[in-house]
């Protein structure tokens, strides 16, 4: 059953991020680099394949991270431990 809850579809957050741009932020979006890629979108950036994507790079956005949008992924529990 966890699988099912942890594989979301990323089209599902297109209107939030769109949302949350307009308002002046910037998303970026961390995973797996074997995920599908994102439509590009001005705002968006799809971290997750690219060829920036590293371990330390994955704590220090979380760490500076302001808002948090995501579902029961491993970044969710980084996040509340800070």
């Amino acid at each position: 059953m966890a699988a099912l809850i942890r594989n979301a579809n990323i089209s599902d957050y297109t209107d939030a991020m769109r949302a949350i741009v307009a308002r002046g932020g910037w998303c970026i979006r961390v995973g797996d680099p074997t995920m599908r890629p994102l439509d590009p979108i001005p705002g968006v950036v799809d971290y997750a394949r690219s060829s920036s994507k590293s371990d330390w790079m994955d704590l220090f956005l979380c760490a500076r991270c302001r808002f948090f949008l995501g579902n029961t992924s491993g970044y969710s529990v980084l996040r509340d431990l800070r």
